[in-house]
């Protein structure tokens, strides 16, 4: 509807169009027929004439000061019998009958629904309806629905609903003046504008109208009022004239003999566009294009006041109808433990069993009936109770369960999702069935639970809406939810293209972000050629239909008994991306109520004694989403008239695409001339204002301007107050890397003392190392001080126990090998630190580090608000909203193409000398110019004289180097002309173990070794020349222990750090085309614990489309010397000689058609690799395999269970891991 659009959009086209034209009349010499040569463009090809967007009274001259603002009020009553019933007649009803209803209501789950489904299906008999008017055309300014020829109606009900100046005793007898209007005022409040507030001002002359018509029907707690307010001239986009719509046909109000009513359509009828609600025209405000505003809301304060000559000076405020819902208590009983039993109970047990009843076939939902059944029939033993929950809690998990935090698609479908190992350990709800099925059943006001979600009648139901919400898709949380064993708050599906909240079925229902016509407008104007030809509606359906049959083919096939009947289930992810999900993730977006939520988070926030209400509860669960996202995203609770939404206020359209796209969709958004000859604004002013606790934050940033020093962005405070200064210490837009320095310096200490807030050991460490050298061979020179100090030889605490102890878990195995694995790491991580990157210490920091970054790399950036606000007064005009965005041009010249401006709250103002909206913004940097000199992650806006101007400084300093190559990459960040890459973090290998990087420790100490003396996993491989990477199988020390093809293999090293002296490799270079053989000495790698101590470099890798990897990683080998690895395997000898695992040739060859499968390999210093922990044993069957393309072995050709193909399934599953096997350990 006009009043309801996507958060964060630009002003709507036709609103824009008529503001335009305004402009340009307001010069004075423009005719009604002359043509427009407009800058904002819609899909008409003819341009628009002058009195088709402006209603003028004198053929435009003086066009605004020719018009006259109007307002009025009215509210609609029914008088009703409550000793008699009679059926409600709806257009869904009309032709059923109560009986069917019955029948109908015994469908529902429980009494509650029931109960209600059959109370909505009669009501109390009415007798007569009227509308109240005050400030009509007519001659009577308050009008009321009685005929005035039918006079039983008259006799029966005139004493309860007279007619202005007709109350019985007066009939007006001292000839007082009818009530009128005197002022209407209307603001937003709250945040965003969440909360409409107006007041009407006006005066009764007669008192006994007062008495029996206004205190009775008007001022009164909880009465639903009507204002419209507007200019007096009113055209449609084609320039016919439009009158003000009559109360009486918007609610279809008829005789008492012919009491049908369609008024559940009010809202489609006043606020209705044609593309989204599904209606054969535009409601009226639409129609209007901007010149009127209608508002619906409850009185929720009133005051009048007898004046000496009789009258009464009346005032009331209409809040619209939101606050119900955002202020609604959260318990409304005594009884609070049970209210929140009933909610976890909810949100644990029935939703499930819901979604699972909806989605079933006829036997599923036979089963379900029975389970009920069986416990209903039961006794009330505990075991009976466990029984049933056991029974539900295998329903949860078969049907909506996985093993990883990625959602699959059941999960998308059902809204519901659970994370377990057969068992439902995590929880998961879509925020759109949040909304529909907990939100608005406990909070929401309408006829019932389904109603108020759907609202298909426009009956200005109070709900939780956010169907229209986008939120920022970055790929990295994909990567989280795929890698991580801690349950995040939320979590993003792969795909959206089918799902609960739209399923794409008989139900219509198409609450995903946009509706199906405004994606084919989307697709038809927007700037992705590759999508243009989506823009017609038969394209479009034909490839979402198309998309439909893949989404349903996949889930017949994965979740059949044929599918799930072997020793592992296949991966229920749909990752195929369809036409909308492809678009909205190239734009970087996902619609809001995709999103899963953590159930936990949500009966937290509930059960949590310090939430009172609606808002409380909400808040602490968007606090929650909020803080998992790194503050990418501000989920923020707004309002829109009847309902409220979830927007987030880090996301725009102007931040979507590429630098240029971004540039295009700013130069698009309207402009207010200021100052010019054709302005049309009567107020203006731009303030900054800085809370107290701010201050310091700017003092900060305000020293680091003139300084190359640069920074993490900690708090959106510091990053907010930095971009201003950026902006402030230009010279001007064209003259780049000429800024302001304040005298005298005020010292960037603090600011870069604040540089980052993550402590490591690391960092712990250094700062000891740095007070060491700072004291070094200084004291404070007082002796007696000296023995206060007690210090003990670190020998002591050291001691021979802790030593192994610590030489153990550095991967020392014995006194012959060691692998000196901690000084390795340390240097690794010091190269790593020198080449500019990040090494994260822990999985949260890692996906911190890394999406937080891809949202800048991939042009992607917040825009920014800044600590100011403007506000501009114009000439009335409705339409506008929180949220809507704009530009003026009048600010100082640097601001000008810098920022845009978002409303953050609407006023108006009605009285004797006009109509005025007055418009409250915040500033925004725009994306496509954002820049911030004194942040990392802002974009880059160095150049090469920059960077030689300081190696020219640091040469002169003597410094140079390492030193010098830190300081240049760590201040003059150059602009990538190309999409950049992710940025530089990486991961520390010490966090290859379970519950970090891994689901399970690596536990390969039963990994088959020939004997003690071996250095390496042995191996079988299988063709002599095909089954080792680098390695040369036929000669020096390195060869193949065995002869022939499918045989064992042994190594053995010797030294301190096994070593094989003189080998023969080779090495594939590094575009795969040549191989060039060498003679070195190799190290050989024992188990999965000295392998760390190798790896640099380390990345996780999407593993998602390989359904037998439970973990992919890459990483570099870090090492002076060549290393060989050996992927281990495990020998079964119960009378079966199966050998499981990587280093079993036969294990994936005989399941990948025979192709080459390495069990090992020669990897050189520098080299990348690929890290495989596969999934039918993640604590032991792990691989490494190269990157090169020259490699014979892809991933996809080791993407198999790793088990010995010749174990038949009785032996599997009696002697294998599942039948509490184990292998033998070597003897």
């Amino acid at each position: 509807m006009i009043n309801k659009r996507i958060f964060g959009s630009p002003i709507p086209i036709n609103v824009q169009k008529k503001l335009e034209a305004r402009q340009l009349a307001a010069i004075g010499d423009k005719k009604p027929f002359e043509e427009i040569d407009s800058n904002y463009k819609d899909d008409r090809a003819s341009r628009y004439k002058y009195n088709e967007l402006l209603a003028s009274n004198f053929n435009m001259e003086a066009d605004l000061s020719s018009r006259t603002p109007f307002a009025r009020m009215w509210t609609g009553i029914s008088l009703v019998n409550e000793r008699d019933f009679e059926k409600k007649e709806t257009e869904d009803s009309t032709n059923s009958s109560i009986s069917d209803s019955i029948e109908k209501s015994k469908q529902q789950d429980n009494e509650l629904e029931r109960l209600n489904s059959l109370i909505q299906q009669i009501k109390y008999k009415e007798l007569e309806r009227t509308i109240y008017i005050v400030g009509t055309n007519n001659l009577s300014t308050l009008d009321n629905s009685m005929d005035p020829n039918n006079s039983q109606q008259n006799q029966n009900y005139s004493a309860v609903f007279p007619p202005e100046h007709q109350v019985e005793g007066d009939n007006n007898k001292f000839m007082k003046p009818a009530a009128g209007i005197t002022k209407v005022s209307s603001e937003t409040e709250g945040i965003m504008g969440s909360i409409k507030k107006t007041t009407v001002d006006f005066t009764v002359h007669n008192f006994h109208d007062y008495d029996k018509i206004f205190s009775k029907f008007f001022l009164r707690p909880g009465a639903q009022v009507f204002v419209d307010f507007g200019w007096d001239a009113l055209k449609d986009s084609s320039g016919n004239p439009i009158k003000l719509y009559d109360p009486h046909e918007i609610l279809n109000l008829k005789s008492v003999d012919n009491q049908y009513s369609n008024d559940e359509k009010v809202e489609h009828k006043l606020y209705g566009q044609i593309e989204r609600d599904s209606i054969d025209e535009d409601g009226f405000v639409t129609r209007c294009n901007g010149d009127v505003e209608t508002l619906v809301g409850i009185v929720t304060d009133y005051d009048s006041k007898i004046q000496q000559n009789g009258s009464v000076e009346c005032s009331l405020t209409i809040t619209s109808k939101n606050s119900a819902l955002i202020q609604y208590p959260k318990h409304t009983g005594t009884n609070v433990e049970a209210a929140n039993q009933k909610f976890a109970f909810d949100l644990d047990n029935l939703i499930f069993y819901e979604q699972a009843y909806k989605l079933g076939s006829g036997t599923d939902q036979s089963r379900l009936r029975s389970g009920v059944e069986k416990v209903t029939n039961a006794g009330t033993s505990v075991d009976d109770e466990l029984s049933f929950d056991n029974f539900l809690t295998s329903v949860k998990f078969k049907s909506f369960g996985s093993k990883s935090f990625v959602p699959t698609a059941m999960a998308q479908v059902s809204g519901l999702f659970v994370v377990g190992d057969e068992d439902a350990e995590d929880s998961y709800i879509q925020w759109g069935l949040l909304e529909d099925r907990i939100f608005n059943k406990y909070f929401g006001h309408g006829d019932d639970a389904t109603s108020v979600s759907e609202d298909k009648e426009g009956k200005f139901t109070v709900r939780l809406d956010s169907s229209d919400g986008f939120t920022a898709f970055e790929k990295g949380f994909l990567y989280k939810q795929a890698q991580t064993d801690s349950a995040p708050n939320f979590l993003i599906p792969y795909n959206w293209d089918i799902s609960y909240s739209n399923p794409r079925d008989a139900s219509g229902k198409q609450k995903s972000g946009m509706k199906d016509g405004e994606r084919v407008l989307e697709f038809l104007q927007g700037g992705k050629e590759n999508y243009k030809q989506y823009g017609d509606e038969a394209e479009f359906k034909k490839k979402v239909d198309e998309d439909k049959e893949n989404f349903n083919k996949f889930v017949s096939e994965k979740y059949s008994d044929a599918a799930n009947s072997g020793t592992t289930r296949p991966v229920k992810v749909f990752t195929e991306n369809g036409l909308v999900t492809k678009y909205d993730k190239e734009v970087k977006r996902v619609p809001i109520r995709e999103i899963f939520i953590n159930i936990e988070i949500v009966k937290d926030a509930f059960i949590n004694d310090n939430n009172k209400n609606f808002r409380d509860v909400v808040n602490e669960i968007l606090d929650a989403v909020n803080e998992d996202s790194y503050g990418l995203w501000d989920w923020k609770l707004v309002g829109e008239e009847n309902i409220l939404k979830i927007n987030d206020m880090n996301f725009s359209n102007v931040a979507i695409g590429t630098k240029d796209e971004r540039k295009k969709e700013f130069d698009k958004i309207f402009r207010f001339e200021v100052m010019s000859k054709n302005s049309i604004v009567t107020d203006y002013s731009v303030s900054f204002e800085m809370p107290d606790g701010d201050i310091g934050s700017m003092y900060a940033i305000q020293a680091m301007t003139g300084t190359p020093a640069k920074m993490d962005p900690i708090t959106s405070i510091i990053e907010s107050h930095s971009a201003l200064q950026t902006i402030c210490n230009k010279y001007n837009a064209d003259l780049k890397k000429v800024g302001f320095r304040y005298l005298p310096d005020l010292g960037a200490y603090n600011a870069l003392n604040q540089a980052s807030q993550r402590f490591t050991q690391e960092q712990k460490l250094k700062y000891y190392n740095d007070i060491s050298t700072e004291f070094k061979d200084k004291n404070s020179g007082n002796g007696s001080y000296w023995s206060g100090i007690g210090t003990v030889n670190p020998n002591v605490e050291w001691s021979p126990a802790v030593e192994e102890k610590s030489k153990k878990q550095s991967g020392v195995f014995n006194d012959d090998i060691d692998f000196n694995g901690e000084a390795r790491m340390e240097l690794a991580r010091k190269r790593e630190r020198e080449a500019g990157k990040t090494v994260a210490g822990n999985i949260d920091d890692y996906y911190e580090y890394k999406i937080t970054g891809e949202f800048v790399t991939e042009d992607h950036y917040k825009a920014i608000p800044l600590p100011m606000k403007l506000e501009l007064t114009i000439y009335g005009i409705s339409s506008l909203k929180p949220g809507d965005t704009f530009r003026v041009d009048y600010l100082p010249e640097l601001y000008m193409e810098y920022v845009y401006f978002q409303v953050i709250n609407v006023s108006h103002d009605v009285g004797a000398g006009g109509w005025y909206t007055t418009l409250e913004t915040q500033f925004r940097v725009s994306p496509h110019r954002y820049e911030d000199s004194n942040m990392f992650k802002a974009p880059a806006t160095g150049d090469d004289e920059e960077k030689e101007n300081l190696k020219n400084l640091l040469n002169e300093a003597n410094i140079s180097g390492d030193d010098a190559d830190f300081l240049v990459k760590s201040i003059s960040i150059s602009e990538n002309k190309q999409k950049a890459e992710p940025p530089p973090v990486v991961l520390d290998p010490m966090m290859l173990k379970g519950g970090e990087l891994l689901s399970e420790d690596i536990d390969d100490s039963r990994a088959y070794m020939w004997d003690n003396e071996a250095t390496a996993f042995s191996t079988l491989y299988g063709k002599r020349y095909e089954s080792y990477w680098q390695r040369v199988n036929d000669s020096g020390p390195l060869r193949i222990y065995s002869n022939g093809d499918w045989d064992w293999d042994y190594v053995k090293g010797s030294g301190k750090l096994p070593t094989i002296k003189g080998a023969s490799i080779s090495k594939w270079s590094a575009d795969g085309k040549s191989s060039t053989g060498y003679t070195r000495d190799v190290i050989t790698n024992r188990d999965f614990k000295s392998l760390r101590f190798f790896m640099t470099d380390l990345q996780q890798e999407d593993d998602k489309k390989y359904t037998y990897f439970d973990r992919l990683f890459s990483f570099k080998i870090v090492s002076d010397l060549p290393i060989f690895i050996p992927n281990p395997l495990y020998y079964w000898s119960d009378e079966n000689n199966r050998y499981n695992g990587y280093g079993n040739f036969r294990c994936t060859w005989g399941r990948n058609g025979g192709k080459t499968t390495y069990v090992g390999g020669v990897y050189w210093p520098g080299e990348k690799c690929y890290l495989v922990i596969n999934s039918g044993a993640p604590s032991k069957w792990w691989g490494v395999f190269p990157t090169n393309s020259a490699s014979r072995t892809k991933l996809s050709d080791v993407n198999y269970e790793a088990f010995d193909p010749r174990w038949s399934e009785y032996e599997w599953s009696d002697e294998g891991p599942s039948g509490g096997g184990t292998p033998d350990q070597y003897d």
